[in-house]
């Protein structure tokens, strides 16, 4: 199956218009986060994320809260707010924890995931794993330690997240796990 794979599009019409022509040749979409900033035209972008036509499984990052996602969301058939949720796409389990990115633990979502079956699916994270090429900012690593972990035991096939604008494009591994940040354009995969 051919994904699309985004994150951080941050209102730019220009990666908007790469991301729908990468969309014609895929099946399912899934976005990790900041559409907007700071919330402003989350509507209007959700819109033309709608607008691509194809299911479409999206968190929220740091630009976005929960409750603006929820209320902006309503109303579009194609778009499915997964925070804190699993669903299931043909053979694939996706799960979605949005939102932060700036924290080096978070013990709500070791709760979560510890509750979650994720072996072999996909985790769409906003902020990257601690100590991987994705939260690598030349002075240090930057990302949570709590998401390190729960690919580490749950061993996920693939882990989506953003955050960090300067590893747009970068992919790595923890163990079997395929780890990348597809930054605004996107990326299409084979799963």
């Amino acid at each position: 199956m051919k994904i699309l794979v985004f994150a951080d599009l941050h209102e730019d019409m220009e990666a908007f218009e790469v991301l729908k022509e990468k969309s014609r040749q895929v099946e399912i979409i899934l976005g990790s986060g900041d559409y907007s900033l700071f919330g402003h035209n989350l509507r209007k972008i959700l819109q033309k994320i709608n607008g691509l036509g194809k299911k479409c499984y999206l968190i929220h990052g740091n630009h976005e809260s929960v409750e603006e996602m929820e209320s902006a969301i309503k109303g579009f058939e194609n778009l499915e707010f997964i925070h804190k949720k699993q669903v299931k796409h043909k053979k694939h389990t996706i799960t979605g924890y949005g939102g932060d990115g700036f924290s080096d633990f978070d013990e709500e979502a070791e709760q979560f995931f510890s509750t979650m079956h994720t072996k072999g699916g996909i985790i769409l994270f906003h902020g990257p794993p601690f100590g991987t090429l994705l939260d690598d900012v030349g002075y240090g690593n930057v990302g949570n330690e709590s998401y390190t972990k729960i690919i580490e035991e749950q061993k996920p096939i693939l882990v989506i997240c953003g955050h960090i604008h300067e590893n747009f494009g970068k992919t790595d591994k923890l163990g079997e796990t395929i780890l990348i940040n597809p930054g605004p354009e996107g990326v299409i995969l084979d799963v």
